[in-house]
């Protein structure tokens, strides 16, 4: 028996014109024109376009989260390395005691054994400017972990706002630092320290935060490139790889 090549689709799917159920009845229609796209390839086009617009725009937004996330690394690291080295004990701390040499109005230099207030009130000042970018940068990411150790290295440190004015630092509306230069260099040296280079100090305990915020940035980064655009696993675990096999 010959099959029929020719046969008049639009006779096939006129006997799904309608049906009924038990609990009711649906009509259904296909228009002759939607079918004609689907016959000559125009609607696999339009999916293939739809699909492949969405898989665009997804991965535009992993890059600008893995770009968010990215930034608070680098902020986080940059701000614990200017932490730690106002912690540092070590012989050649900054506030190790030593030979400082000074240049007078006139030109003149003075030598004096103490403390080089210039060199640890430009490390407070970097410490500064990196909590405030390490603020800026936690603040617009959406990992919950990221916000909430930001969050409460600000209530800590805002703990501290009386002996913090006492050195010379404000902390502003937007929680962010502000060192005066002049406030600074004449303040209490044993304040600076309790703030800065003791045990249990307001910069060890941001080195910490600084520590955790990294951490959970870390984690983020890897969750983002745990999947691909097509749905399979991506990580090297054995269970990425037991779970491909099933795909």
């Amino acid at each position: 028996m010959g099959i029929n090549l020719n046969l008049d689709y639009s006779t096939l799917f006129s006997s799904l014109s309608s049906s009924t159920k038990s609990s009711g009845s649906s009509s259904f229609s296909l228009n002759l024109a939607d079918y004609a796209s689907i016959k000559n390839g125009s609607y696999q086009k339009l999916t293939k376009a739809y699909y492949a617009k969405n898989d665009s725009d997804d991965n535009s937004s992993k890059t600008e989260s893995s770009k968010s996330i990215n930034t608070v690394l680098s902020d986080s690291d940059a701000l614990k390395e200017t932490a730690d080295r106002l912690i540092d004990k070590g012989t050649d701390s900054l506030f190790s005691k030593k030979n400082v040499t000074t240049t007078n109005e006139d030109g003149s230099k003075t030598t004096t054994y103490g403390y080089d207030t210039d060199a640890i009130y430009k490390a407070v000042s970097a410490f500064a400017e990196d909590y405030n970018a390490m603020l800026d940068s936690s603040s617009k990411s959406t990992d919950k972990g990221v916000l909430l150790q930001a969050s409460n290295m600000t209530t800590y440190t805002s703990s501290h706002s009386a002996l913090l004015a006492e050195a010379g630092i404000t902390i502003g509306s937007d929680n962010k630092l502000t060192v005066d230069e002049e406030t600074f260099k004449k303040a209490d040296m044993s304040t600076i320290k309790t703030l800065f280079h003791d045990s249990n100090s307001l910069a060890y305990n941001v080195s910490a935060r600084a520590s955790q915020i990294n951490y959970y940035a870390q984690r983020q980064l890897t969750d983002n490139s745990t999947y691909t655009s097509s749905g399979s696993y991506s990580g090297t675990g054995n269970s990425g790889s037991l779970y491909d096999s099933y795909l």
